[in-house]
């Protein structure tokens, strides 16, 4: 055991900001191997079962529910997490915020309702809509977990509580798909799963001493909800232009246009985003306490963090570009032939996100809530007008470049708000030297795997090691010219 502990120690608890960071993301990573993987055979389940009309449909549902996401939380979550992690005596409103996001899931919900009546004449999508909306507030229910995890920045809770939940949905889809493969059943497979999942959360807080009384305090809901409402606002928007094009894309009964379009978006969600998302998320309550705290050392640790994510960024996006003729055929079939064009102009959009990604994060780290929330109405609008353009005359081609330009004016809006209202600076010497490494590494990738593009199975290991050693030489160049000047 002596040899076993300090092993255990290492990813159990908080030492330095190195280690933290690690630790977290580790977990996180964890939690999102399992899950993700789970989530995405799930998606390659409904897609070869349903088909691309079928899963269309679910999938204009489920577009159509999460646009009102947002309304379920409003911002709460992150200003949680954020207040949590300055002063952990704030954890005693636990029970307030529960009644908030209560009373915000039977507005939503009512909204939610009004709305399918406007966007669908079909009776079988509008029921989807409201159970579809009933998984979605059981998830925002137990989510509340979640903040105090990241506070406590104890994110191996969160991996268990990730992964169980991956697990209930995978299982449920699973089953209904064996026996009755349809949307409408798929639809209440979520909301079986996510019932469940609630269910375990709040038997565990209780069995950790936790009491989840159902209390509202005015004065609390004042001032959280004047610390959350740009967020919320911001939320809003950023679920708006997010699923704007499926939802648009359904309601001029292009169905097999969502399901082709949703497959690039989950692909892209599921594989390429995944270390930006949850690096961010294990990075966010450290840096959050660095600032509070006027630790010198936060910009070279927030320079190195994010140069690196820049790294990452730039070997993804050339690895989808370079193989996703592949693979779209390998995972979803001949009749997906047409989400591999979508794919490749998507990744395009990862790659913006490895980019500004920090900087989302820095706005409510420094409690920029008011520029938070400009930056994605300049983004929601660019988005709403141009997919309106574009849309009933390119369909899912016209969507994916909407996405490329929203996504460009955000990363140049939130660049702007990081260096006039924050103490970083976006483009900086660590920046310049991340992108010229990245773009040169990705572009020497990038051509090894396309050289190899008939065996994708040797051709992705062996641009990874072009990439990897190319960012290796650069690096050692750059110390040795630095050393010498």
């Amino acid at each position: 055991m002596k040899v076993i502990n300090p092993f255990l120690e290492f990813f159990l608890t908080n030492r330095s900001w190195k280690q933290t960071l690690f630790k977290n993301t580790l977990w996180l990573s964890l939690a999102d191997g399992v899950g993700k993987v789970l989530r995405v055979v799930t998606v390659v389940l409904m897609v070869r079962f349903l088909g691309p009309t079928e899963y269309g449909r679910f999938a204009f549902a489920f577009s159509f529910v999460t646009m009102f996401s947002m309304m379920y939380d409003f911002g709460l979550l992150w200003v949680a997490t954020r207040e949590f992690s300055a002063d952990q005596k704030t954890q005693q409103f636990l029970p307030e915020l529960l009644m908030i996001k209560i009373l915000l899931g039977i507005v939503t919900l009512i909204a939610i309702a009004v709305g399918s009546v406007w966007v669908t004449e079909e009776l079988i999508i509008r029921i989807m809509v409201i159970v579809l909306g009933l998984y979605l507030l059981t998830l925002e229910l137990g989510s509340l977990a979640y903040a105090i995890f990241r506070a406590r920045q104890k994110m191996e809770y969160e991996t268990v509580t990730k992964v169980t939940q991956g697990v209930l949905l995978f299982v449920g889809i699973g089953m209904v798909l064996w026996l009755n493969p349809s949307p409408l059943s798929v639809s209440y497979a979520h909301l079986g799963a996510g019932a469940l999942f609630l269910a375990m959360i709040f038997g565990a807080f209780r069995h950790r001493g936790w009491q989840l009384a159902f209390r509202l305090r005015w004065d609390f809901l004042r001032q959280w909800f004047r610390l959350a409402l740009p967020l919320g606002l911001a939320g809003i928007l950023v679920a708006l232009y997010m699923n704007i094009d499926s939802v648009m894309l359904g309601y001029l009964q292009r169905f097999a246009e969502v399901g082709w379009y949703n497959a690039a978006v989950k692909t892209i969600q599921g594989f390429v985003l995944i270390p930006i998302t949850y690096s961010a998320l294990a990075s966010f309550p450290m840096f959050t306490a660095m600032s509070v705290n006027g630790d010198p050392a936060f910009r070279k640790s927030w320079d190195a963090w994010t140069g690196w994510m820049i790294i990452v960024g730039g070997y993804l996006t050339m690895t989808v570009i370079a193989t996703a003729d592949q693979v779209v055929i390998l995972v979803y079939g001949e009749a997906f032939e047409p989400t591999i064009s979508a794919l490749k102009i998507l990744s395009l959009v990862s790659m913006m996100m490895y980019l500004y990604m920090p900087y989302y994060h820095a706005m409510i780290i420094f409690k920029k809530y008011s520029q938070f929330f400009w930056c994605h109405f300049v983004g929601a609008f660019v988005n709403v007008l141009m997919n309106v353009i574009l849309i009933p005359r390119y369909g899912l081609y016209g969507a994916a470049w909407t996405s490329v330009v929203t996504h460009l004016v955000i990363l140049s809006v939130l660049f702007s708000f990081a260096a006039r209202h924050t103490q970083l600076k976006p483009v900086n010497e660590a920046f310049l030297t991340a992108i010229l490494g990245s773009a040169t590494s990705g572009i020497l990738a990038y051509i090894v795997m396309v050289v190899m593009k008939d065996n994708l199975w040797l051709s992705i290991p062996l641009g990874t090691i072009v990439f990897a050693g190319c960012i290796f030489g650069l690096k050692k160049i750059k110390e040795k010219v630095w050393i010498r000047g």
